[in-house]
């Protein structure tokens, strides 16, 4: 989480704190397990000031929040902090925290400047200007431009760090619908870059069952008993899920997929066959 964030939540819900118990719970939930420097503690207090309009008062005791319940409020808005979000899983509380910061860029059409965790690339800076939320399973998203990417991108709320509207507008494309960008995937991998493909599913026939009933994607279609065809994009959201129904599935075309799923069968039969806990 942006430290501007953490320390007001911090403040919020443990304050009075002095600096050093802050600078030191700062190091016990860093993932790093790094110490905030002083200059970065003093730097946040002024962010908290200047850009949310959050005083930190400074007493025998330590720092705590200057603040009167309308800007108790903003906090809990802002850090996503309340007695019942503090039940909720991590997910579900960047969903909480995130969620109306872009619902309002949505509304106004502003860009954000957003901190990003990716688990392969680290953690990167974008402004972004968002065209859509869309929900998966119990994962939300926000699609839109990336300045970093400089094309559409699909980012995963529960793993943005910071969000900050920006004075700066934006245009969606006329040619951009929701719909359209997801129509030939299943989960999250969408966009021009992820191609369809004719894939080619036999079931057994209490899985046949459950595609009628409950259709994989929106181009499915029986082609004989039991035998499925699809116009969809192969994405590692779709390996996951053919892999999920085990046995009761088998992937007959394309050969690339074939492969894949193989791999992937025979890595996990790898991993249990040693006999390491």
């Amino acid at each position: 989480m942006h430290k501007t964030i953490w320390l007001a939540r911090l403040l919020l819900e443990r304050g009075p704190l002095t600096q050093t118990e802050i600078l030191q719970a700062w190091c016990e939930e860093n993932a790093r397990n790094a110490p905030m420097a002083r200059s970065t503690f003093f730097d946040n207090l002024r962010r908290l000031r200047q850009e949310f309009g959050i005083e930190v008062l400074l007493c025998d005791s330590g720092y705590s929040l200057a603040s009167s319940p309308a800007d108790n409020q903003l906090i809990e808005h802002l850090t996503g902090f309340s007695a019942e979000a503090k039940r909720l899983s991590p997910t579900a509380q960047a969903i909480r925290m995130w969620r109306p910061i872009i619902a309002d860029a949505l509304e106004q059409k502003l860009c954000i400047q957003m901190t990003y965790r990716s688990p392969s690339r680290g953690t990167y800076e974008t402004l972004l200007a968002p065209y859509c939320l869309h929900t998966v399973g119990d994962l939300t998203y926000v699609v839109g431009r990336s300045s970093r990417h400089r094309e559409c991108r699909t980012f995963a709320l529960d793993r943005i760090q910071y969000l900050k509207l920006t004075p700066s507008h934006f245009k969606i494309p006329k040619d951009f619908s929701e719909e359209a960008y997801f129509y030939n995937s299943l989960g999250a991998y969408a966009g021009p870059s992820y191609q369809p493909a004719e894939v080619v599913l036999r079931a057994t026939p209490t899985l046949a069952a459950y595609f009628r009933s409950r259709p994989l994607h929106n181009s499915q279609r029986e082609m004989s008993e039991g035998v499925f065809s699809f116009h969809i994009a192969i994405t590692r959201d779709l390996v996951a899920r053919l892999l999920s129904f085990g046995p009761d599935l088998v992937v007959c075309r394309p050969e690339s997929l074939v492969v894949e799923m193989r791999s992937q069968l025979r890595e996990t039969l790898r991993n249990y066959s040693s006999t390491n806990v």
